[in-house]
């Protein structure tokens, strides 16, 4: 009899551990997966992938035709189609998941421009290269910040994107140098007795950069910003650390000046 008590003893005992397990289990959260290790693993893939029909493919289309279209559609989507997913998956770290998001809307910029490729060459070529860049430059960012690898056999192929991202980069910061030092240029006014206005200004390239030349627009607002009369100035030799005169005559009333680079070439 005690043997029997001993047995019904130990096998509640057991329902009971059993019972306890399973509500501490089914109260205890989820687990989060995170995608950010499988996201770079996947970019490189969606990379080689893409990488390996541009070897493929390559001297097989005429620029501008439906050859073309096809192939460069081909390449998109196949990055796409690996990396697509990663839109609405969970990133531990916030700007991976960013990141990510911004890669992929880039491939979707080139799919949208290939609606251009065999009506407006021209059109397509700017919005497939404004895609490209920035491409480029995401792709240094998961290199840098992410450590994104790639095998032997394609390092060379992510060296040049590498550079490409370097030289757009650079760009960019040279126009916005450019740009934040012309909006600075303030005009003064003299007037003669015939009401025509020499406006002018004698300026410091503060750029560090040397202009061969630079041609400013020059836009004269009324009050309210409206654009009542566009003129230009020009100069030519224009080295760091140097002072410039620009110049122009109105004989417009204005209130204020909207500047902006026509065109400039460095010297480099």
């Amino acid at each position: 009899m005690k043997k029997v008590l001993s047995l019904l003893l130990v096998i509640c005992l057991s329902i009971g551990m059993m019972v306890g397990c399973s509500t501490k289990d089914a109260d205890a959260p989820e687990e989060i997966k995170y995608a950010d290790e499988d996201f770079m693993v996947d970019l490189s893939k969606a990379l080689e992938t893409r990488w390996a029909m541009n070897e493929q493919d390559q001297n097989s289309y005429e620029e501008g035709t439906d050859k073309q279209k096809e192939l460069f559609s081909k390449w998109t989507k196949a990055e796409l189609d690996i990396l697509q997913k990663y839109e609405d998956e969970k990133f531990e770290n916030s700007k991976l998941k960013e990141l990510a998001i911004q890669y992929i809307n880039c491939l979707k910029d080139q799919e949208e421009a290939l609606k251009y490729v065999t009506v407006d060459y021209a059109k397509f070529s700017e919005l497939w290269q404004t895609a490209y860049d920035s491409r480029t430059q995401l792709i240094a960012q998961f290199k840098e910040d992410y450590d994104l690898k790639v095998s032997e056999k394609y390092q060379s192929t992510l060296d040049d994107l590498l550079t490409n991202a370097q030289l757009v980069t650079e760009d960019q910061t040279e126009k916005s140098t450019v740009e934040e030092f012309i909006k600075g240029i303030q005009f003064t006014t003299e007037s003669d007795e015939f009401g025509l206005k020499t406006c002018s200004a004698v300026v410091e390239n503060t750029t560090g950069l040397g202009f061969k030349s630079l041609s400013l627009t020059i836009n004269l607002l009324d009050a309210d910003g409206v654009i009542i009369e566009t003129t230009y100035s020009h100069v030519e030799n224009f080295a760091p650390g140097s002072k410039a005169k620009f110049e122009f005559m109105t004989d417009k009333e204005f209130t204020s000046t909207d500047v902006n680079a026509q065109f400039y070439e460095l010297d480099k």
